[in-house]
């Protein structure tokens, strides 16, 4: 559903909250507030300029989040290691995958990579993308 904003209600609306590029967490708060005023409203209660501020805060707390908090990918074997835990399971339920629990071992360790084809054997097995493991 489109609907065609009205450029004077979004104008009033951008000059009540004055969205800023955010590099404080003084800024991000200040935006969440707003964020979350709006969407306590629900979205069907949004009017079509509040639907566009409530985007353009969120794309700008989102970026500042990403720049301040990033999150980086866990190594593979970290992977294998809590989806072992995870599931109950010890490093001897991997030998039909890898053969032996000295390779085993050694991936869990870090010191062994996971081939492409191991890789795809533990996604299969796990239930998840085999990405996860390189």
């Amino acid at each position: 559903m489109h609907n065609t904003i009205n450029l004077q209600k979004y104008a009033n609306l951008l000059v009540e909250t004055l969205p800023v590029a955010i590099e404080t967490d003084e800024e991000r708060q200040k935006s969440l507030a707003v964020i979350d005023r709006l969407m306590k409203k629900g979205e069907a209660n949004l009017s079509p300029e509040e639907v566009k501020i409530l985007g353009l805060l969120t794309v700008l707390a989102a970026d500042y989040e990403k720049r301040t908090f990033p999150t980086h990918p866990l190594a593979p074997h970290l992977v294998l290691q809590s989806l072992l835990e995870d599931n109950g399971l010890r490093q001897k339920d991997l030998v039909p995958i890898f053969k032996t629990e000295a390779a085993i071992s050694e991936i869990l360790n870090g010191k062994r990579p996971i081939s492409k084809s191991k890789a795809v054997e533990l996604g299969e097995f796990f239930h998840v993308s085999y990405k996860l493991f390189f």
